[in-house]
């Protein structure tokens, strides 16, 4: 199961300031093994679950993907390839307690064709990631009579190898950042039911980070500061790091009304202010049989990103962590079991957020980077914590489940503005400022045989800045002009798939056809600087994308 909320989460959870998604792995199956196999022209995937033991179970999956193979198809000089893979296994230990280990993984390469002189000039505007990420986690459960215990003991480990190239025969290397991130976390969760009108909440998790590897190299054409003079960056460095959470919430409930109060502590071992406290409130009211008013109020922290501590020496002292402040108001109201309809409005404020020395424009927008040609990747600069910013909309989604009616969808849209300041002061839009985003899934199953179901998205343009077009920083981003440089056009695609099923006695054969962006809508994802050309051009993304599957139940 997935629960996902966009403001107003609770004391247990931290170190965001934004949104949180709770996933719940499903145990195994413990009466048989089975699996489930799939293939289609854009990647493959294998499940398998059974009983483990007398008492228990597993469940593990591994999925790679073929976009390698469309992107070849496709002209593309750079191939990607994605694994992933998770396991869970559950024993249970007596009538009370319960002993599950999960891990989840992933990988990542891109490698690249440089054939001729125009697959170099391509190759050489994008930055190549190589990823190897897991999260492994044992934990221990044990209910009571009113509530539960569990312990987790797990760690978390990224390893990047990143690097960025010339166009020349045979290419060069621009940029290199090689780190490595090994983090080792015990957290400790505690439920009681005092009563049945009042249930409280405590909690712990301590985290020390004993793998902080970094090397790092950027030339100075490729680094400079507002004055456009180039500051190069050396870095090969290790240490470590020790963070705790201590967090404690009590819920009460009166005939319709429920109040939720919590208080969280926070402590961050690796910068020089290191201790923050935040507030929780909910409340929530039902209006009826069917609908109800939630209000909270809440306080988050989140820490500065590890890499960000690389960008100059004394961003360690300069850098605190990101404070937001978040009021919404939410309304939910069940039509009947198969149909619900869910709002919020939301307003967050945010400060000590992380300004750019070298972009007084700017505060650092913690996202993926594809290009250093445009400008410094990954925060590895000098950074302060003076930035401030505030981001309000409304959000509402309708879900129709599937039931006797055979129709299902959900409708998805959000209104929504976010406005940063830099060291400058200036009010700017933020650089994921979409101003509406709407998605709308739905299906119909015609019988147990034929199902056909799609998706469609429309998402207006984000925020660009334009890039400089003459002189010695020709093909650099004009921070002068930072996110006021129009919009992307806006973005929309439909997707349609049909299934076709067969059941045997002991399995289910499945054929399906799913075509994205069926009417071939050309989106731009970005604009981005043509060396070559010495001017401005789109980055259109992939067009339409068919693909034919077969998936096998047993």
């Amino acid at each position: 199961s997935v629960s996902f909320s966009s403001g107003g989460f609770g004391a247990r959870y931290g170190d965001r300031t934004s949104a949180v998604t709770n996933i719940t792995l499903r145990d195994g199956s413990q009466e048989r093994v089975s699996g489930e196999l799939n293939l289609s022209a854009t990647g493959f995937g294998v499940i398998g679950e059974g009983p483990l033991g007398g008492n228990g179970s597993f469940l593990l999956s591994a999925r790679r993907s073929y976009l390698d193979l469309i992107f070849k198809a496709a002209g593309f000089s750079f191939v990607p390839a994605y694994w992933d893979f998770q396991l869970k296994a559950t024993q249970r230990v007596d009538e009370s307690s319960t002993l599950s280990f999960l891990t989840i993984g992933a990988l990542n390469d891109i490698s690249f064709v440089n054939d001729d002189a125009e697959d170099r000039f391509d190759n050489s505007r994008i930055l190549a990631p190589e990823q190897r990420q897991y999260f492994s986690g044992l934990t221990y459960q044990r209910s009571f009579e009113r509530g539960y215990l569990a312990l987790t003991l797990g760690r978390t480990y990224t390893r990047f190898r990143t690097v960025q190239r010339d166009s020349l025969d045979p290419p060069q290397i621009l940029f290199q950042s090689f780190s490595t991130e090994g983090e080792n976390s015990l957290r400790a969760d505690l439920t009681l039911e005092l009563s049945p009108r009042l249930t409280v909440a405590f909690g712990n998790v301590a985290k020390y980070a004993s793998e902080l590897d970094y090397d790092v190299t950027i030339p100075g054409d490729l680094r400079r500061d507002g004055r456009g003079t180039p500051q190069p960056l050396r870095v090969d460095t290790s240490f470590t790091a020790f963070r705790n959470a201590t967090y404690a919430q009590g819920t009460w409930r009166f005939n319709r009304f429920k109040a939720t109060v919590g208080l969280r502590t926070d402590y961050y071992g690796f910068l020089r202010r290191s201790l923050r406290v935040a507030e929780r409130v909910g409340l929530a009211f039902r209006v009826g049989r069917n609908s109800e008013v939630r209000l909270n109020r809440g306080r988050y922290h989140q820490a500065p990103s590890y890499i960000w501590l690389m960008g100059d020496p004394q961003n360690r002292d300069a850098l605190e962590p990101i404070q937001a402040t978040q009021i919404g108001l939410g309304f939910e109201h069940l039509f009947r079991p198969d149909l619900r309809l869910q709002m919020e409005a939301y307003h967050k404020s945010y400060r000590d957020y992380p300004a750019r020395r070298f972009r007084p424009q700017a505060v650092l927008a913690p996202s993926g980077f594809e290009d250093v040609t445009n400008d410094i990747p990954f925060g590895l600069e000098p950074l302060v914590s003076e930035g401030t910013g505030r981001a309000f909309g409304l959000e509402m989604q309708v879900q129709k489940r599937q039931s006797a009616t055979p129709l299902y969808g959900l409708l998805s849209l959000s209104l929504a503005r976010s406005e940063f300041e830099g060291l400058d002061g200036e009010e700017r839009p933020g650089a994921f400022d979409t101003r509406f985003i709407g998605t709308l899934l739905a299906g119909y199953r015609f019988n147990p045989a034929w199902e056909l179901s799609g998706k469609f998205r429309l998402a207006t343009g984000q925020p660009t800045t334009p890039f400089i077009t003459s002189g010695p920083l020709i093909g650099t981003l004009d921070f002068s002009r930072y996110n006021d440089g129009g919009r992307l056009p806006t973005f929309h695609a439909l997707d349609i798939r049909v299934d076709r099923r067969w059941s045997f006695s002991n399995w289910q054969l499945e054929v399906y056809l799913d075509v994205q962006n069926i009417y071939a809508r050309t989106n731009i994802s970005q604009i981005r600087w043509n060396a070559q050309e010495q001017r401005v051009e789109d980055n259109e993304a992939l067009g339409i994308l068919p693909s034919l599957g077969v998936n096998i139940e047993f």
